[in-house]
């Protein structure tokens, strides 16, 4: 098991359990931590780390750019700045309410027809995930490398490629910036065109929220 990685769930105001904040039913052998700006009333087996009141207020007076929507992207900011500080290379972010994780893919027969598959799991899938996208960003120049919405994938003959990335992701600490600005938008302060910071996205790789998008997106 790899010290360098860091498994940190992103959640505020979702007292109660893993009943509640349905990713702590997964099992995990990484370090692993909740970041929250409001852990009133939560009971984890997870630790649970606040973020600091100078931290919030900094944030708040420096980065903050929404007046509502700025909880998350501040705890998100903040797990990297804990996962810097306590000598971490690589941390992953995860939403506290995945409800599952799935493996999804299609193959093409020689007769032609295309058969689609989708492996599906509630408990025992995370440390599998988090090595693959962990591998990504030690054999890339890739900044961050995560999973699809199961809300918006579509099962194709693709392994990789450059995408939006949200509820499970993984960052390489070496590389992104010290905080975000929107929910990990961080792509607008970067020039891509540099080649240092990519978003490959496994698209067999597949996460369920529990309140899932209704929309489809097409990608």
């Amino acid at each position: 098991m790899n010290s360098d990685i860091l498994v940190c769930e992103i959640s505020g105001k979702r007292p109660g359990t893993s009943k509640q904040r349905k990713t702590e039913r997964f099992h995990v052998s990484y370090p692993h931590c909740i970041i929250s700006n409001d852990s009133t009333g939560y009971e984890s087996d997870w630790d649970v780390v606040n973020v600091p009141e100078d931290y919030a207020e900094w944030y708040k007076s420096t980065v903050k750019n929404s007046d509502s929507a700025w909880y998350a992207p501040m705890n998100r900011s903040y797990a990297i700045k804990y996962a810097r500080e306590h000598g971490y290379k690589y941390l992953v972010q995860l939403d506290d309410n995945i409800s599952f994780l799935e493996l999804a893919y299609q193959d093409k027969k020689e007769n032609g027809i295309i058969r689609r598959y989708r492996a599906h799991e509630t408990q025992n899938m995370l440390d599998d995930f988090v090595d693959i996208l962990v591998t990504i960003l030690r054999n890339t120049n890739a900044g961050m490398a995560g999973c699809n919405l199961a809300a918006c994938s579509n099962p194709d003959m693709t392994l990789m490629a450059e995408r939006y990335v949200y509820s499970f992701f993984a960052l390489n600490l070496e590389i992104c910036p010290p905080y975000s600005t929107a929910i990990l938008r961080m792509t607008s302060n970067i020039d891509l065109n540099a080649g240092r910071w990519v978003f490959p996205l496994y698209r067999w790789l597949v996460v369920d929220i529990q309140k899932p998008v209704r929309q489809r997106t097409k990608i």
